[in-house]
Order: C-alpha cells, then structure tokens, then sequence
C-alpha cells in the first residue's frame, strides 16, 4: 500500500518506517539491543557454542580467569561482560543507524573486527594479560558486532501505530 511520495518515488509504509528509523540514533533502542545480545553472548561466551565452556567465565571471548573462577569470579564476569556489551553497542549504533539492516550488519562485523584489535592492545600489551588462542575472541567480537547491528536496526524503526497492515494479495 503506498501512502505518500518522497522525491518523486512513492514510499510504501515500511519504506516510510525504514527511513523515518535512520533519523536519528535511539539511545534506549541500542541500551536494549545491547542487553538483548549481550544476553545471548554471555551464555555463548566465546561468539559460537563449540567454543564456550560450561560455565560463563569470559566477556566478549576474553577469558576472565584461568582455572575455577575466585570467589565472586562470576559477577565480575557478569559486570565486565555487559558493561562491554552496551559500550560496544553504542559505537557500533553511531556509525550504522543511518544505514540500511544490510549494510549495517556487515558494517557492524567490520567495527566488530576493529573493537577485537584495540580489545587485543590492551589486553596484550597495556594489561600484560597471558596469551590466549585469539580465534574465538576475534570470531566473538565480529559476530557480536553483526549481530547487534542486526538486532539495532530491527528495533530502531517506530511502530505506525494506529493503521492495520494491509492483506496480502489474493486474500
């Protein structure tokens, strides 16, 4: 169903919804895909499920620590994970909400990539930490970006509210 005309080109209304999402940057909609995906990373701590241990003890692929986790060991992961799961949401947000869900996916796994190296300096050289197979933290951070972009862009858009969607043809 078309419902007005933008530059000459009539817009259908999930045109409309796609174009008045890239307006401006929703702060809450990234807080909330962050938690969203951060959720789903915690629990697949290392970025894919053969590469995750039983027991969360990693944010963003990075182990936390070596062995059995120290007392409280697993609410330190909890807090370093999700506090880098909504920073990491809100650079990503800021370079993909004007972009359309696909390019936005794969430009979010690009920004992934970049957050793994700067993630790696300071792991590696700033915090002196042991080294580590850096494959599923690199796979993590790139997944973790194509994802929250994904998830971003699904629920930037504003709902019309108020309008039925039409049937489908034939119906």
């Amino acid at each position: 169903m078309r419902v007005g005309r933008t530059f000459g080109v009539s817009m259908t209304r999930i045109e409309r919804q796609e174009e008045t999402g890239k307006l401006r940057l929703r702060p809450r909609k990234v807080l909330l895909a962050g938690l969203a995906v951060g959720v789903i990373f915690f629990f697949v701590s290392r970025g894919i499920p053969w590469f995750s241990s039983e027991i969360p003890d990693a944010a963003m692929g990075r182990p936390l620590f070596n062995g059995l986790p120290e007392q409280g060991g697993f609410i330190k992961a909890v807090g370093v994970h999700f506090l880098l799961a909504l920073g990491y949401a809100l650079i990503i947000a800021a370079f993909v909400y004007r972009l359309d869900p696909l390019p936005a996916s794969i430009t979010g796994g690009v920004i992934g990539l970049g957050l793994y190296g700067l993630n790696y300096l300071i792991f590696r050289f700033a915090l002196a930490s042991p080294a580590v197979s850096e494959l599923p933290v690199a796979i993590t951070h790139v997944a973790f970006g194509l994802a929250l972009a994904g998830a971003y862009k699904a629920i930037s858009v504003r709902r019309i509210i108020g309008q039925s969607t039409p049937p489908p043809p034939g119906v």
